[in-house]
């Protein structure tokens, strides 16, 4: 896999989920490269290095979410009412926009695996 200068990691947990009305708001609205599987909700906003494989990636700053977010990927519609925008805005609006995921740079080539575990190397 070759990685562009900056990349959009997307921290999910299986049982978190933005269910707007009932609805569940599938993660590929969000455009994830990498999806990484945890129990705690936004640990993301602490971690500043990771391991994850053999690539070490750098989380340099949280990925501000677009109008995208609210486009069903299936059949390229707008939700009216801008969801998930308008949920997340309620929690996670920060100057800059409203943050969902981390933009990352990789240290170093190498690779990775579907299930490859995450090691945090270093927090904030």
């Amino acid at each position: 896999m070759i990685f562009p200068k900056f990349i959009s990691i997307l921290i999910y947990r299986k049982s978190f989920r933005i269910a707007i009305s009932s609805q569940e708001i599938p993660m590929n609205r969000f455009r994830p490269n990498l999806v990484i599987d945890t129990d705690q909700p936004f640990i993301e906003d602490q971690w500043k290095t990771i391991l994850i494989g053999e690539v070490y990636f750098d989380l340099v700053k949280p990925c501000s979410r677009c109008i995208v977010t609210t486009t069903d990927q299936n059949i390229g519609e707008r939700n009216p009412l801008k969801e998930p925008l308008k949920t997340l805005a309620t929690f996670r609006q920060q100057p800059g926009g409203i943050m969902f995921g981390m933009n990352i740079i990789p240290r170093n080539t190498g690779t990775i695996h579907v299930g490859d575990s995450v090691e945090v190397v270093e927090t904030y």
